[in-house]
């Protein structure tokens, strides 16, 4: 699949985009898949690591938490990985307040 290659481009504004493409395909879940997005996780570019975060969320692959409770306890302002924590952790975020903190405690009983 070229979207999986142009995952690892030179550019990480191509990354970003291939790895966006392959997060936004809901009926796409394959180990290649999920390899592709795992590989993304350590991106020098954020937006790049968000994406392939929500897609390893999206394909429900454990592989996700450590950085995904990592990214949220690194910068507790930044908001945009609150929606995939709560999404793993069946929370609804317009029922319920949270913090960062609370999100990555909830996280780190999935690991344990």
């Amino acid at each position: 699949m070229t979207l999986i290659h142009l995952t690892g481009d030179e550019s990480a504004y191509v990354r970003d985009w291939a790895t966006f493409g392959i997060e936004q395909q809901n009926s796409l879940d394959t180990p290649e898949i999920r390899d592709a997005l795992y590989r993304r996780i350590d991106d020098v570019d954020k937006e790049t690591r968000h994406e392939a975060l929500c897609g390893l969320v999206r394909c429900e692959d454990l592989r996700a938490i450590p950085p995904l409770i990592e990214a949220i306890s690194k910068d507790e302002d930044d908001s945009s990985l609150w929606l995939p924590a709560a999404t793993l952790l069946n929370i609804d975020l317009e029922k319920e307040e949270v913090t960062a903190d609370y999100l990555v405690a909830r996280l780190l009983t999935l690991v344990h």
